[in-house]
């Protein structure tokens, strides 16, 4: 069947909204840019039949662009015409960065000059000279065909492709009723970069697939004062954020009641209950929460018209298969089919803590991690699909009334303000630095419910905190830097040589 994601979420709003507000840019005091449905088609409709002229059809190009309406307009033409776009984080070194155009294999780079680095492995197009007058006819694309490609840390400490289909924007659909309750007439503000799979998906396909009008901030996001003025100035409706800039916007923002404000939403990190509590008390409106990951995006969640349960990120999205896998075997011992049907139950016993997982029949999972070929068995760790079912490394259990309880991760991938972050990754960048003997990093929680990275270093020699931190950003996107350096003589290791990190995480937390 024909299928096209940028097609899916334009027809009808050209049919039945074209000159109804898509997309607006915003500075610090004013709109900066606004699309209607039309205009932002036509963009994007001619940023296509450049890409037509420059590359082929399955062709990676990387975007390497601040949140401006051309990575925009980039991204959805790129998937228009059968391309696979591979947005990129502005923050990355030259080094992370040639790394994705090399592994992604990409015919190209498209970029802002602002943001230049030098790339010998695929074609430099600046976006200031992109130019399209006629438009040529488009290619038929099917709905399992590849769309785009995301980059996350993965536990090999290099980050991982996860290549997702035209189809992916239909498994989006149940994130509507179950989560951001979107609609024609709601404002939706995100708070992240337009590279994020967070806001390209939520920030913009969701609010484009419910005809609703998607706003971006282009200015400082490490003001967080900035984000209650613009919910006010600019009647939002909904804003979507990660936990720990609602929290630094309660301290240092003016977050009041809003009369247009209908609710925030907030994920890629677990929700304090505390947090929960304080914004409600401050705005008398709710948060909803969502789990999920790059891979498949939310599948569990809070929405309107269901009750908030505090320490619980929700319960599965109606349509959903989720099950909890032996951790040990990967055999599910529990089955959740539905909000409203538990048929697919297995087992009474909701207390044991299992690998979350989610069916591989659902249209939002990714076609696959990027150069593997086809999905692997159980017996392959990594990447993890457990026969019919998929897990990213998440133990949770459900309560008597169905809501999640996640209890952790089954593997060592870190949570920085809502990206992934691979140790490993980290700590192959320190062990080239001549100070450091041994290295292990991890995630440690701070007193207000966060946590930071810290990297735990044996030292060759007096090599100072300072200088290691400056070191890691020299190589590393900022958001992956360890924020805090601990030197230990050695670190707890068993007889096959194995970091032991809950042993070390006790050992500099009595420190």
């Amino acid at each position: 069947m024909t299928f096209n994601l940028t097609e899916f979420l334009f027809q009808k709003n050209l049919e039945e909204r074209p000159d109804a507000a898509a997309l607006l840019f915003l500075d610090e005091t004013r709109v900066i840019r606004t699309f209607t449905y039309a205009e932002l088609y036509n963009e994007i409709r001619g940023m296509a039949s450049f890409l037509q002229r420059q590359t082929s059809a399955g062709d990676r190009i990387v975007l390497r662009l601040k949140s401006e309406p051309r990575l925009a307009a980039l991204f959805f033409g790129s998937v228009l015409c059968g391309r696979i776009p591979v947005p990129v984080s502005s923050m990355l070194t030259a080094e992370e960065l040639d790394y994705l155009v090399t592994d992604s294999g990409a015919a190209c780079m498209i970029y802002d000059p602002d943001l230049a680095t030098a790339i010998t492995s695929a074609d430099s197009i600046s976006v200031d000279g992109i130019r399209y007058d006629t438009l040529l006819p488009l290619p038929h694309t099917q709905a399992d065909d590849p769309a785009y490609l995301i980059y996350t840390s993965g536990t090999t400490g290099y980050p991982r492709g996860v290549l997702h289909a035209h189809r992916s924007v239909l498994g989006r659909i149940p994130m509507c009723e179950g989560w951001t309750g979107l609609g024609p007439g709601d404002r939706l503000l995100h708070a992240g970069e337009l590279n994020w799979s967070y806001t390209l998906g939520v920030g913009l396909m969701d609010a484009f697939a419910a005809g609703a009008t998607a706003l971006l901030y282009t200015g400082d996001r490490h003001n967080p004062a900035i984000w209650p003025d613009l919910i006010e100035r600019h009647q939002i409706t909904i804003f979507a954020a990660v936990p720990g800039l609602y929290r630094r916007m309660l301290k240092y923002g003016h977050v009041r009641p809003w009369p247009h404000f209908r609710h925030g939403l907030t994920a890629g990190d677990a929700l304090p209950a505390s947090l929960l509590a304080e914004w409600q008390a401050k705005t008398g409106t709710a948060l909803y929460e969502a789990l999920g990951m790059t891979e498949i995006s939310t599948y569990i969640s809070t929405g309107p018209g269901m009750t908030v349960k505090p320490g619980s990120p929700g319960r599965p999205q109606k349509g959903r298969r989720i099950a909890l896998l032996d951790p040990e075997t990967g055999s599910p011992f529990y089955e959740y089919g539905d909000l409203q049907d538990e048929r697919h139950k297995k087992d009474t016993t909701m207390t044991a803590p299992g690998l979350l997982a989610i069916h591989r029949s659902d249209p939002g999972l990714m076609l696959r991690y990027w150069n593997t070929e086809q999905s692997p068995s159980f017996d392959v760790i990594d990447p993890p699909f457990y026969g019919e079912w998929f897990s990213g490394g998440d133990l949770a259990r459900f309560d008597a009334d169905g809501y999640l309880i996640y209890e952790g991760r089954s593997n060592d991938l870190m949570n920085a303000g809502g990206y992934r972050v691979s140790p490993a990754e980290v700590e192959r960048v320190l062990h080239r630095h001549a100070g450091v003997a041994d290295v292990a990093v991890l995630e440690t929680p701070l007193d207000d419910g966060l946590s930071i990275i810290t990297a735990c270093v044996v030292r060759n020699d007096d090599v100072d905190a300072e200088t290691l931190i400056f070191y890691c950003h020299e190589h590393l996107a900022d958001y992956k830097c360890p924020k805090r350096v601990v030197f230990v003589d050695a670190l707890p290791r068993t007889a096959g040589g194995k970091l032991r990190r809950h042993d070390l995480l006790r050992l500099i937390s009595e420190a």
